[in-house]
């Protein structure tokens, strides 16, 4: 589409040479998944230090694109470690906020949104 700026998946199974293509080509920025693996949803538990040298293998490759994380990452306080741990620009969720909507309605997806919003912002 003329005047897209896609985001590119950064797979953290990828071969240096691959993840380095990637990053080059990524425009709008590069989703760095904060489980390898995992495809959505729920994680037991994210290792964070190994998704922030992903994140600084996907900086060196695309230093001046912004670099997201997510999948995995089911709670505001999780949200927020990921900022502060990883030095990502921004932290992408979606089942949580599914499941707030199917339990409690719009009202309660906009208040856990404003949730993980709040914590993300106190974590920089």
């Amino acid at each position: 589409m003329p005047g897209s700026a896609p985001p590119l998946l950064a797979g953290r199974e990828a071969p240096p040479g691959e993840l380095a293509a990637v990053c080059r080509a990524a425009t709008g920025f590069v989703y760095a998944p904060a489980v390898a693996g995992q495809r959505t949803g729920y994680s037991d538990g994210l290792d964070l230090e190994a998704l922030a040298s992903f994140v600084a293998s996907v900086r060196r490759a695309a230093p001046r694109t912004p670099v997201l994380s997510g999948i995995g990452v089911s709670t505001p306080g999780l949200a927020a470690s990921v900022a502060r741990r990883t030095g990502v620009n921004g932290v992408v969720i979606g089942s949580p906020l599914i499941r707030a909507y199917a339990d409690g309605g719009p009202d309660a997806a906009v208040g856990l949104l404003g949730e993980f919003a709040a914590s993300v912002s106190r974590a920089r």
